[in-house]
């Protein structure tokens, strides 16, 4: 018994992959998707993609939104509105919107 689990053991660490975490000054790739607005607020949007997958990003400093090429504020966003951000990942699963630009408005209710 104690041999077949030393074995399991080597096996084990053997076929194991390790990754190696990203260095610190690793340059960061912007991702670019596109969806319409879930919701909106000061700190964070979400982005409906159309196939039930909603994404959250973090809205910061940095954060820039665009409206018919001219820099506006959070709020001139609705739910609904056609748009593409482009942002940045900080660790898995975490995004920083770097800019969210219009593509489409809303219609009117």
């Amino acid at each position: 018994m104690p041999r077949f689990v030393l074995g399991l053991l080597f096996a084990v660490a053997a076929f194991a992959q390790y990754d190696e975490p990203m260095p610190l000054n690793a340059p960061k790739i912007p991702a670019v998707l596109h969806g319409s607005i879930h919701t909106i607020s000061k700190k964070e949007v979400t982005l409906d993609r159309g196939d039930e997958n909603v994404m959250a990003f973090s809205i910061g400093r940095k954060t820039r939104f665009v409206k018919d090429g001219k820099d506006v504020k959070w709020k001139a966003f609705q739910r609904g509105d056609e748009v593409t951000i482009q942002a940045e990942e900080d660790f898995p699963g975490h995004f920083n919107a770097l800019v969210v630009t219009n593509r489409r408005q809303a219609p009117q209710s």
